[in-house]
């Protein structure tokens, strides 16, 4: 089936690995060309993306820092020439019991899963509404149905993500620009590497 994404440009945040990348080689896939961000962008998982034949850009950005947060998007545009569409899928968690949360372990969470959603989103919709139109997916998590236990500074992340993405999509849908929530279940990633086997069965055993 031809979803009519051929040729059209995406932005993805950590793109090269986990979720992000295999979002991304389905996107290159489907012919879209794409900038991938991340602290640092795997180049073979950029050059397997272009064997799909279409143009992929990496950009070095520490997503946790406004400034490069905004850099990020006008790298995307100028390597493209616009933004069709824009996948906030960055992420990462520091656990610690509630008696034990540092400010530097909150404060790192947030700042990758919420704050660089919010100001990446930000700079991402001043461009598409010039260009009337585009998409934004944000990437969730099932944290944000049920309690999880050593999680609060994740999941206040993710939580504050379903708030954002609700307000994005109001305020953008006047100008052609929809937004959406992909919502995944627990996949084996180099976030999730520390889990055992065993807990991966009972998470396993938990997700519909």
């Amino acid at each position: 089936m031809d979803l009519g994404l051929k040729g059209k440009t995406v932005l993805v945040t950590g793109g090269a690995s986990g979720i992000g990348f295999g979002i991304s080689r389905v996107l290159a896939k489907e012919g879209m060309d794409i900038a991938i961000a991340s602290r640092n962008p795997s180049t073979a998982a950029i050059d397997e993306l272009k064997r799909f034949g279409v143009k992929c850009v990496k950009i070095n950005a520490d997503l946790r820092n406004e400034p490069d947060c905004s850099r990020m998007v006008s790298e995307a545009v100028n390597a493209f020439g616009k933004l069709d569409a824009f996948v906030n899928n960055a992420a990462w968690t520091w656990h610690q019991p509630i008696t034990r949360i540092t400010a530097e372990s909150f404060a790192d969470t947030l700042n990758t899963n919420l704050r660089a959603a919010i100001f990446a989103s930000r700079d991402v919709a001043k461009h598409m509404i010039k260009n009337n139109g585009g998409g934004i997916c944000i990437i969730g998590s099932t944290v944000r149905f049920f309690p999880a236990f050593r999680e609060a500074s994740y999941r206040i992340s993710k939580m504050g993500l379903k708030m954002y993405m609700e307000t994005l999509a109001i305020e953008l849908a006047p100008h052609g620009i929809r937004v959406n929530m992909v919502t995944p279940g627990f996949f084996e990633t180099r976030m999730t590497s520390h889990i055992s086997k065993e807990d991966v069965e009972k998470q396993i055993n938990i997700t519909p």
